[in-house]
């Protein structure tokens, strides 16, 4: 499902390609670096948020990579979706009419997350650009968290 898309490096940089920036993450994490530490330090010199390289790790996921799933998940605040939370969001694909597998085009969690009864009302208020409580803001980002886990897993054909 995923396409391959090498960087390309700039003519005054010596030209060339160089591996997509989730390919760099994955092998420094498959090599032992922890999310943190890659995070810290990025190849570029500049810092990364856990979440992006998180989000690396998953698209390397879809690749086919080897990617430790319980250190993955150890690594991160919200972690993998619960079986409820995962039944939650296949639910929710089914209301959307979302194919989480085939379709390429699908953007973002707040549209399925307007199908969890635990988030709708957040997730309605986001896309319409309300303003919401801190409280739910990291609720919002704990299931947005939940989403990207579950796109990868799917698209991985994990088993559940």
């Amino acid at each position: 499902l995923a396409d391959y898309k090498p960087r390309k490096i700039a003519k005054a940089k010596g030209g060339g390609v160089r591996p997509p920036a989730w390919e760099v993450t994955w092998q420094r994490f498959a090599a032992g670096e922890s999310v943190d530490v890659i995070a810290a330090t990025g190849e570029d010199g500049r810092s990364r948020t856990a979440g992006t390289i998180i989000a690396h790790l998953l698209t390397a996921l879809t690749f086919a990579k080897p990617v430790d799933l319980q250190r993955l998940a150890n690594s991160e605040e919200y972690g993998m979706p619960t079986l409820a939370e995962w039944h939650a969001l296949e639910q929710a694909c089914i209301a959307e009419n979302v194919d989480i597998v085939r379709d390429k085009t699908y953007v973002g969690p707040t549209r399925l997350l307007q199908h969890v009864p635990n988030v709708a009302r957040i997730a309605k208020a986001k896309a319409d650009k309300a303003e919401v409580s801190d409280h739910d803001r990291r609720l919002f980002g704990a299931w947005c968290s939940k989403v990207r886990w579950f796109t990868a897993l799917k698209r991985a054909a994990f088993p559940v």
